[in-house]
């Protein structure tokens, strides 16, 4: 199963079971501080491998996705994911519309 994580710029490939929304958190909090020693023993631990982009990427190649995005305080506004290539961020477009099917795309906040 490939699966996919996305925070900030930050974005990872993984082949394996779905880790749950704690461990992907702390899987690509891992990598956005460059701790590969932290990574390499999440990624055993919860039996997932990093793997190569899917060709083609479509939400259907990806059996799970945790798309994580900030709002700051005082600030209201959604920081969004990227910037990725259009194939990429048109997925995370999409996986963001699954998440949040009534949202008004000219108002990002949530």
């Amino acid at each position: 199963m490939t699966g996919l994580i996305v925070k900030g710029a930050t974005v990872i490939f993984l082949e394996g079971p779905d880790p749950g929304t704690l461990l992907a958190m702390a899987l690509v909090d891992a990598v956005r501080k460059g701790d590969s020693r932290s990574w390499t023993s999440h990624l055993e631990e919860i039996n997932l491998q990093r793997t190569t982009r899917p060709k083609p990427l479509t939400r259907q190649s990806l059996a799970w996705v945790y798309v994580f995005v900030t709002i700051g305080e005082p600030e209201q506004t959604r920081l969004e994911p990227g910037p990725f290539d259009d194939e990429l961020a048109r997925l995370i477009e999409a996986i963001e519309a699954e998440r949040h099917p009534h949202a008004d795309p000219t108002n990002p906040a949530p």
